[in-house]
C-alpha cells in the first residue's frame, strides 16, 4: 500500500511540475502588418510634399515611438503635415548608419509579448565605400509609449563584380 501511495504522490508531483513548465513556454513572436512611411517618394504616404524632411536623428540604430503630432514635429520638418490618426496608429521611426553604400532595405515588425516588439531591418550593402545613413518609418497599430521596441539590424554585403 505504501508503494502505491508513494507512486501516486510521485506521479502527482511530476504532473504538476511538467504542467507548470508547459505553462511557462515562451510565446513565438507574431508578425504584425504595417504600412511603410517615407518622405518625398511617390509610392509613400507623403506624396507631393517636397518640403518635408527628417530632423533631429542620431543615427544610433534606435527606434523612436511617436504617438502624437507634437512628438512627430520634433523629428519631421514640414510645412504641410499629413493627417495620421494617432488614436489608432503609432509611427515608429528607426534610423542608423551602415559602413558601405546601401542597395536595398527590407523591414518586418513583430510582437514578442505584451508591450514588447522587434523591428527587424535587413540591409543589403554594396561595394560603394561611403558610409550611408538610413531612416525607416512605419505605421503600426497603436502601441503604448512605454512599449519596448528592439531594433534588430542585419547587414549583408552584396558584391557587384563588373564583367570583363
Amino acid at each position: 500500500m505504501k508503494t502505491i501511495l508513494k507512486f501516486t504522490v510521485f506521479t502527482a508531483i511530476l504532473l504538476i511540475l511538467t504542467g507548470g513548465l508547459a505553462s511557462c513556454k515562451k510565446e513565438e513572436p507574431k508578425e504584425i502588418p504595417f504600412s511603410g512611411y517615407c518622405l518625398n517618394d511617390p509610392p509613400c504616404l507623403w506624396t507631393n510634399r517636397g518640403d518635408c524632411r527628417w530632423t533631429n536623428l542620431s543615427y544610433n540604430n534606435g527606434v523612436i515611438i511617436i504617438n502624437d503630432r507634437k512628438k512627430m514635429e520634433n523629428y519631421v520638418s514640414c510645412t504641410n503635415f499629413p493627417n495620421i490618426d494617432f488614436s489608432t496608429r503609432t509611427l515608429l521611426l528607426a534610423n542608423g548608419s551602415s559602413p558601405n553604400g546601401i542597395s536595398g532595405i527590407s523591414t518586418a515588425f513583430y510582437k514578442n509579448s505584451r508591450n514588447k516588439y522587434t523591428m527587424s531591418v535587413s540591409i543589403s550593402l554594396n561595394n560603394n565605400l561611403s558610409i550611408d545613413r538610413w531612416v525607416i518609418a512605419i505605421l503600426v497599430p497603436k502601441i503604448a509609449d512605454k512599449s519596448i521596441v528592439n531594433l534588430d539590424v542585419h547587414q549583408e554585403y552584396i558584391y557587384i563584380i563588373p564583367k570583363p
